[in-house]
């Protein structure tokens, strides 16, 4: 099974959001990884068997947050919790899903995700937290920034390293298709802010 068609549709605030759905059942969106791109995920081979997996069963969303794959770059400086909380919102109602089950493993993703759950009980049939973090401090702070910032291709490299992959250059050449150090750097701090109760209020 090959990446599916890319389409995008616009948030409210005007940003670009690529989206891409495969297989069939009841739907069930893959929310973004913290380097996310819906078409090269399926380069991955320990991704693609995930994904094909997921696709025999469901009825398969991914779409690329801002900032991220496919789609919009470029985030601003004064980027928020509550603006990437847009992104899902405009891609369930394109495909005007419900209900759906939502699985996330990535700490923005997973507040997106509760706060999309807390507003909207009735559309998540299952929510799935794959590793979320119990408080924004528990974010290492090589991931957000320091390493990141001094040496992006070696922080790149480092993160193939420990997801174990086989071509390392290969690997890095697709990370750097995914996000921009600028848009990593500007996104990535958001989760320091993070805490259940902050989470569970909005």
């Amino acid at each position: 099974m090959g990446p599916p068609p890319v389409k995008y549709v616009t948030t409210s605030d005007g940003l670009s959001i690529a989206y891409a759905v495969s297989g069939d059942g009841p739907p069930l969106v893959f929310m973004p990884t913290a380097l996310n791109h819906i078409q090269l995920l399926w380069q991955e081979s320990y991704v693609r068997l995930w994904l094909e997996g997921l696709a025999v069963r469901f009825r398969l969303i991914q779409y690329d947050s801002r900032g991220r794959g496919m789609s919009s770059r470029g985030m601003p400086a004064d980027l928020t919790l509550a603006d990437c909380c847009l992104d899902l919102p405009a891609v369930v109602g394109r495909l005007e899903l419900s209900p759906f089950v939502l699985l996330t493993s990535s700490p923005i993703e997973s507040y997106v995700a509760v706060r999309y759950t807390i507003e909207n009980p009735g559309q998540v049939r299952a929510l799935v937290l794959a590793s979320p973090i119990v408080h924004g401090e528990a974010v290492p702070r090589v991931w957000i920034g320091s390493f990141a910032e001094e040496n992006w291709d070696a922080f790149l490299r480092n993160l193939a390293s420990f997801n174990g992959v086989s071509d390392l250059e290969a690997a890095v050449a697709r990370m750097k298709q995914s996000v921009t150090q600028e848009d990593w750097l500007t996104k990535g701090g958001l989760p320091r802010r993070l805490t259940w109760r902050a989470i569970c209020r909005g």
